[in-house]
């Protein structure tokens, strides 16, 4: 019981240290807060710990609980719950554990107990209680290793020994009439600190009793507590107590504090709130409180303790490891983002890695390309990548597509499936899918009514699935499998990367704003598209072909090479204003920028000569691809378009003007092109008048 408890102290007051408890949900929210706004600032901040009475009777220790919600900037919810009274404090994290180990203890003890000194010696604690209580945290967080290290700092007053001079249960201490009186006044207290104070008690209540009338009052100020005593009028100190066993320790600040403003022993009687009180309401009830009265006397020095000790001359050191406390997946989500968010400590701090980690990745192909971009995709944060591809993994894909392995092959497994399944075990975040489905491609005809039903589902499906995603990855390995998304693409005007290898050479390229949506004025010339250089439309390229003309043959690391700019490209063009439109031009400069660097149309390389040029490619009016023709054309007839652009090998080159330009062409003023030998327009390289050899012109 309480009075037993109370007895035990025999003639003085013995105190129950204060320990705080910084929970997990802290250190996740400050990891957080460390990455996004802190980053190599180590200057102290505010944050603030709570208190309220145990939850169970059986409960320990007196606690102060630092949550999440001290921390800067979190909001806080008022409604329901118990109250509670804070304790506000400063929080300072070094940004190397050398620094934690070598910051003056002493120098920062001192610092905050002059301040609180001179609060009580200036009467501000009279008005402002809660000056009396204040904490200082030392912190090192190893973010990468999930390890937490801190000290606590919180002065107390040295008291000299307190006499008690009686105690026992709140009703018998005080009378069951002036008890029903302070109840109702802290009702209206409770009221009032969620009103004003986000329902928080202030830690210390001058509560005053009026015998005659038996009214309870709070008091703005504990003045009248250190004035002459009034007839019938009755002072008690409320306070809420976090243990269960003696008073808190911190309640020694206000006693050293009322014995310093002091010249003569003066009685004060305290109530130690052990009842849960909740936040709304109209009734509470004090069955488990305490009342003590004891004799405080003059305290003419003020000493502390500060720091929170082990032994005599050691600092207690608190050694947190959150990966006991954290689900793998969490811990894997917190390190993909810690190596992207320390960009933008001192490197880049204007890149947006949000907008990089909500865009939506349609990866057509999943192949070299497709699983290599998918990887550099998900080292950049991308949570949501979806996988085209109708093929299967065989014996010779491993060693040149990374997400599959040995045990893939020959089992059927199709790898836009095994895909999106491996980027799940390499980050189980990541919203990865993998679709098999064939693209409805030109000359490829289909002439069974099974096969026209199949290529007019494929048709909707592909064009379903590109109006969903935010940005599409053009990574196949022939030319005609690229016109379709190509189309798609600029039909819902999406963010298309294409990527394409030749033996040594390749291309990064982006596709330019749909042509109604262009200002020429505004925005400069209309970039080009995968098809804007051709002049013949994509055919079979897989048809009376060698072996060696089928697959893409290609040095090996090339495909690293291009994956790599393919993924480069998607981030910095989200990180400028324009996205899918900005602006781009031969002279790199005059492009427009992101944080990281300026945004050319098209990247090329050449292993041969070691050599990476940006160049510009503008659209062509009469382009397969892009050009308004095509895309309105399929706008108002969809797969009735498609059917003739499988089927006939002429219909693009008809219907958007090429044919007829051809024929009007004086062949004689025309250059004419020499294709290298590892380059034909089957490959997915093709891109005419760049990198070419030219003959001699003809004369007339």
């Amino acid at each position: 019981t309480w009075d037993c408890l109370l007895l035990k102290m025999s003639k003085d007051i013995q105190f129950e240290p204060i320990m705080p408890f910084a929970n997990i949900n802290f250190w996740n929210e400050f990891n957080t807060l460390k990455l996004d706004k802190l980053k190599l600032d180590d200057k102290p901040f505010p944050i603030y710990g709570t208190y309220t009475i145990p939850l169970t009777k059986t409960m320990q220790g007196s606690v102060i609980t630092i949550s999440e919600k001290g921390l800067p900037g979190m909001k806080i919810s008022t409604l329901g719950g118990i109250i509670e009274s804070k304790i506000t404090g400063l929080l300072r994290n070094t940004n190397t554990f050398e620094e934690f180990l070598k910051t003056n203890r002493k120098e920062v003890a001192e610092k905050m107990t002059l301040e609180m000194t001179e609060a009580i010696h200036k009467g501000a604690w009279l008005a402002s209680p809660e000056a009396l209580l204040k904490f200082y945290m030392l912190v090192h967080v190893d973010l990468k290793q999930y390890v937490v290290k801190y000290n606590f700092c919180m002065p107390q007053l040295k008291l000299p020994k307190i006499p008690l001079l009686k105690s026992g249960k709140a009703e018998k201490m005080l009378g069951k009439e002036t008890l029903l009186s302070v109840e109702s006044e802290l009702v209206k207290v409770v009221q009032a600190a969620n009103a004003t104070q986000q329902g928080f008690l202030p830690p210390f209540l001058l509560i005053e009793h009026n015998k005659a009338t038996n009214v309870s009052k709070c008091c703005d100020s504990f003045k009248p507590l250190l004035s002459p005593l009034q007839k019938d009028v009755h002072y008690l100190v409320a306070y809420i107590d976090p243990i269960n066993g003696y008073p808190s320790s911190l309640l020694k600040n206000l006693i050293g504090a009322i014995g310093n403003s002091l010249h003569d022993k003066v009685s004060v009687t305290f109530l130690s709130l052990r009842d849960k009180i909740p936040k709304e309401g109209d009734k509470i009830e004090l069955h488990d409180s305490l009342c003590f009265e004891t004799l405080i006397d003059n305290v003419p020095t003020l000493e502390w303790d500060t720091w929170i000790m082990k032994e005599k001359d050691t600092i207690f050191e608190w050694n947190i490891d959150l990966k006991q406390h954290m689900d793998k997946v969490l811990i894997a989500e917190s390190a993909v983002d810690l190596n992207l968010k320390l960009m933008k400590w001192r490197l880049v701090p204007d890149i947006d890695l949000e907008v990089v980690k909500n865009c939506k990745c349609l990866l057509v192909g999943a192949g070299s390309l497709g699983c290599q971009v998918g990887r550099n995709l998900l080292a950049w944060g991308v949570r949501n990548i979806t996988f085209i591809d109708n093929g299967k993994i065989n014996f010779s894909n491993p060693v040149r597509q990374c997400l599959f392995d040995f045990e893939d092959c020959g089992e059927d497994k199709f790898k836009a499936v095994v895909a999106a399944e491996k980027l799940k075990k390499i980050f189980p975040s990541v919203t990865a899918t993998g679709i098999k489905m064939s693209i409805p491609m030109p000359g490829h005809p289909v002439e069974t009514k099974e096969a026209i039903e199949e290529a007019k589902m494929n048709t909707e499906r592909l064009e379903s699935l590109i109006k969903d995603h935010d940005a599409i990855f053009l990574l196949t390995d022939t030319r005609e499998s690229r016109w379709l998304p190509t189309v798609l693409a600029q039909l819902y005007n999406k963010i298309c990367i294409t990527a394409a290898l030749g033996f040594d050479t390749f291309v990064v390229l982006r596709h330019g704003v749909r042509h109604d949506l262009h200002d020429p004025i505004k925005d400069g010339e209309r970039l080009g598209c995968y098809f804007c250089g051709d002049i013949v439309a994509p055919t079979n390229t897989m048809k009376d072909r060698t072996l060696d003309q089928q697959c893409t043959v290609s040095r090996p690391a090339l495909c690293s090479l291009a994956s790599a700019l393919a993924a480069e490209f998607l981030v910095s063009l989200l990180n400028t204003a324009a996205k899918v439109g900005a602006k781009s031009s031969e002279i790199l400069e005059k492009c427009d920028r992101s944080p990281l660097g300026p945004n050319p149309q098209q990247i090329r390389g050449d292993l041969s000569t070691w050599n990476l040029s940006c160049l510009f490619g503008q659209a062509f009016s009469s382009c397969v691809g892009c050009s308004k023709t095509v895309v309105e054309e399929y706008s108002k007839k969809r797969f009735e378009f498609i059917l003739p652009v499988l089927n006939k090998g002429d219909y693009l080159e008809d219907l958007t003007g090429i044919t007829k330009m051809m024929k009007e062409v004086d062949m004689g003023e025309v250059d004419i092109i020499e294709l290298e030998d590892s380059q034909s327009f089957s490959s997915p390289l093709f891109f005419p008048f760049v990198g070419r050899k030219k003959k001699k012109k003809k004369k007339k």
